[in-house]
């Protein structure tokens, strides 16, 4: 009964570190507000696992996505393929290249229809399951900062004559921050 109980007694203490890091790792998530995911490196990109951030970007619930599409996200993109090419030729291009991880600006489909604004970010990782080669990413949602990006744009694009941000250094150096079309076109870009 006495070597029951310290069983149970070690049991419980290695359960008490792994529910404080369990805390700690949803209470990161949810600060974070950044879909944390792990994909195979196959034909599919065939997703392990995604945290409750990566269903809350794509407006589809857990087990509604994983019944249609059986987490592969070349179905997810099926209607979209524009799109799926363009981050497959992204995600081939980094592996053909060694370089280990990308990175991406594109839009994301949602559930309904919509599309959200997104960086996805990745780091291929020395672990294999099966012989497949794992990858890491996050997807940080940027839709506001892209809208914000394009109103700017096209509100300095309608202003009439030549339009520029500059940026004054300590010593009253310029750097040109942005501008309009037309005084790129009759100052250039390299002011």
């Amino acid at each position: 009964m006495t070597q029951d109980r310290s069983q149970l007694e070690e049991s419980m203490d290695r359960a008490a570190p792994r529910a404080a890091s369990d805390y700690e790792y949803d209470a990161l998530m949810r600060l974070l507000g950044v879909s944390v995911s792990k994909h195979l490196l196959d034909e599919h990109f065939t997703m392990v696992w995604a945290n409750d951030f990566y269903y809350k970007i794509i407006g589809w619930p857990k087990d509604e996505y994983e019944a249609a599409f059986h987490n592969r996200p070349d179905l997810y993109y099926q209607n979209d393929q524009d799109l799926w090419e363009e981050l497959s030729a992204t995600v081939m291009g980094a592996i053909q290249g060694n370089k280990g991880e990308y990175k991406i600006v594109t839009r994301m489909p949602r559930k309904g229809g919509s599309y959200l604004w997104v960086q996805i970010s990745a780091v291929f990782s020395d672990e294999y399951i099966d012989g497949t080669q794992v990858a890491y990413s996050v997807i940080t949602n940027i839709d506001d900062l892209v809208r914000m990006q394009r109103e700017q744009s096209v509100t300095y694009d309608s202003m009439p004559g030549f339009v520029a941000k500059y940026r004054v250094g300590p010593h009253m150096e310029l750097a040109l921050l942005d501008s309009n079309d037309r005084f790129k076109e009759y100052f250039g870009s390299a002011l």
